[in-house]
């Protein structure tokens, strides 16, 4: 299993033996940055099982896992539990069994209960560089465009499935026609993202990534104070997506409703 651009963690992963690797990991990571891969290179390593339990936590479950005799690796992305579900798995994190590793996969600390990062060892995928990403690039996608927003292998593969120039016209177009666009025509916006699996729409991290890479050039380009307002509310509404247990949708739907009545209040005050 070739894994690229994590050589600093393999390292670390392959300092342990499989009686010093700790119990209880968590996986921090961007979106695509390759941590069910890294899993699976951690379980081949030690000869674990590798099992994902995302959707089958509950007491009854965990206590039934901690019984299990089979050397096992417990995958849990915790981008997909709640709260009450994260309370659930204490227990499991501060007495596993002999046989039992866990793993929780995050994007970002801010998705994660303080007691449970308190009873885990952390590690973090390092950031890629452009040689290792351009290695990803699929020869039909603009390589130049799509290295400006896209942070990850995960995010570069996953270009295949989308337009990226049909996504780049659609940011542009936002920048440039927020001031003159209708409230309803800035919320229709919401109903091109894909919030749950769908096909033939954008990822909502890719959709920001693109805005902030739009804007950003048209700054430059224009040296326009009013695309700062744009910037800036974006810039907020990015930080509020990091937490991944919040309604995408609603703060999508909110942040379009910032936008359009920001950049009215600005656009009077600039003017």
């Amino acid at each position: 299993m070739k894994i690229l651009g994590q050589e600093k963690l393999l390292s670390k992963i392959n300092s342990y033996t499989y009686q010093t690797y700790p119990k209880s990991v968590i996986m921090l990571g961007a979106s695509g940055s390759g941590k069910h891969l890294m899993s699976s290179y951690i379980a081949d390593k030690f000869k674990l099982e590798l099992i994902d339990i995302t959707e089958q936590i509950s007491q009854e479950f965990i206590n039934n896992i901690s019984a299990r005799v089979t050397p096992s690796l417990y995958v849990i992305d915790a981008s997909k539990i709640d709260d009450r579900k994260q309370n659930m798995i204490l227990k499991f994190l501060e007495e596993p069994s002999e046989y039992s590793f866990i793993i929780i996969l995050a994007e970002d600390r801010v998705n994660l209960l303080p007691t449970i990062m308190n009873r885990c060892i952390i590690f973090e995928m390092e950031q890629y560089s452009r040689s290792v990403l351009e290695q990803f690039v699929d020869i039909n996608v603009d390589k130049e465009l799509a290295l400006s927003v896209c942070l990850t292998p995960g995010q570069l593969k996953a270009l295949t499935m989308i337009n990226l120039s049909d996504l780049h016209t659609l940011c542009t177009k936002m920048v440039q026609k927020t001031s003159i666009a209708s409230y309803p025509n800035t919320l229709s916006i919401s109903d091109k993202l894909n919030y749950k699996d769908e096909f033939n729409k954008f990822d909502v991290e890719l959709f920001f990534n693109m805005l902030t890479h739009v804007m950003l050039n048209e700054f430059k380009t224009t040296n326009d104070k009013k695309i700062l307002i744009l910037y800036n509310i974006t810039v907020e509404y990015v930080k509020k997506m990091r937490d991944k247990r919040l309604n995408r949708k609603h703060l999508v739907e909110n942040y379009l409703s910032a936008l359009w009545q920001g950049v009215r209040t600005q656009w009077i005050l600039l003017n």
